[in-house]
């Protein structure tokens, strides 16, 4: 509702194998590994926050789960004023399909 975002957080399930997150000017990114084996990848702003009239690409390279089939990436995206979170009958999905190739 027109408040700028200041953090954005996306949880990985335990059965992807790594994450990087994109680097993003004015931006500071993290991983923190959870006990669980979960991942997630936090993106704090270190100046000024993401206004709501535009966007960025809060992009991740991972590697993915061995097992086919949707995986659920709950999402909150904190602003200035409240934050949204994408969980529950919300929540962003990718779909792993089978592996293809030599493994690259």
């Amino acid at each position: 509702d027109g408040s700028p975002t200041k953090r954005v957080m996306i949880t990985l399930p335990a059965s992807f194998g790594s994450a990087k997150p994109r680097m993003i000017g004015g931006w500071k990114a993290k991983v923190v590994t959870k006990a669980d084996g979960s991942r997630q990848v936090i993106w704090n702003a270190t100046g000024d926050p993401l206004p709501d009239d535009q966007f960025a690409d809060f992009g991740i390279s991972v590697k993915w789960p061995t097992t086919e089939g949707e995986v659920a990436l709950p999402t909150v995206q904190t602003c200035i004023k409240g934050k949204v979170a994408w969980i529950g009958d919300d929540v962003p999905t990718v779909d792993v399909g089978p592996a293809s190739g030599g493994g690259h």
